[in-house]
């Protein structure tokens, strides 16, 4: 898709059900525009490699695709991070099930 622009992005992503993973703040622009989508994960730029991969493995483990649906994980600025409840709701969940198992 190269030349496509960030909408057609989404709208491939939405039709595949597929989580967008960018470091382009224009799609958060997009999702504030209230586009439609299956979930996008912004990072910042020069976040190290290490910290993303581990991010990444946290939302799969912790989030369902519905819960990602028309959502946004911001793993740039936690004070802006509106998507960073439901991910600590369900890490508390997962922490306190853990817990009871041990």
């Amino acid at each position: 898709m190269l030349g496509a622009d960030d909408e057609e992005h989404i709208a491939l992503a939405s039709e595949q059900g597929r989580v967008i993973f960018t470091q382009d703040d224009d799609f958060l622009k997009l999702n504030a525009k209230r586009v439609d989508h299956s979930g996008i994960v912004y990072v910042r730029q020069h976040t190290p490699v290490g910290d993303i991969v581990r991010g990444l493995m946290l939302i799969y483990r912790m989030l369902e695709p519905d819960d990602m649906r028309n959502h946004v994980e911001d793993k740039g600025d936690s004070e802006k991070n509106e998507g960073k409840i439901i991910y600590e709701e369900k890490a508390a969940n997962f922490s306190q099930k853990n817990e009871k198992e041990i």
